[in-house]
């Protein structure tokens, strides 16, 4: 058992204030054994991309997770980075066009 995530990534900025930076969102989703799993769910997190580290510790995880009902079935709950790297840092970490983006997950 265990939880479902997706990343979510914003290339422009999820929001108007976020512009020239690229937005990273963790994504929780709805799973099959959600009723054997705590809530909310109390995870730290380490997004990289290129040189840029950012952390989610799990005080900030499970303050914002406590806000929200675990979700339903074709729903998500994200919780992010809106300026997680701004657009000259992302371009420097491509590499042919692609970028590697590295998630961490520390119970």
């Amino acid at each position: 058992y265990g939880y479902t995530f997706i990343l979510s990534s914003y290339w422009n900025g999820s929001v108007a204030s976020a512009a020239g930076h690229v937005s990273l969102y963790l994504c929780i989703t709805a799973g099959e054994h959600d009723e054997y799993l705590q809530w909310p769910c109390k995870l730290h997190f380490e997004i990289e991309c290129g040189e840029q580290k950012r952390t989610l510790k799990s005080a900030e995880v499970d303050t914002y997770f406590k806000k929200h009902s675990p979700p339903k079935k074709n729903n998500t709950i994200g919780i992010g980075i809106p300026k997680f790297l701004p657009h000259a840092k992302a371009v420097a970490a491509l590499d042919h066009d692609t970028a590697q983006i590295t998630i961490s997950v520390i119970a």
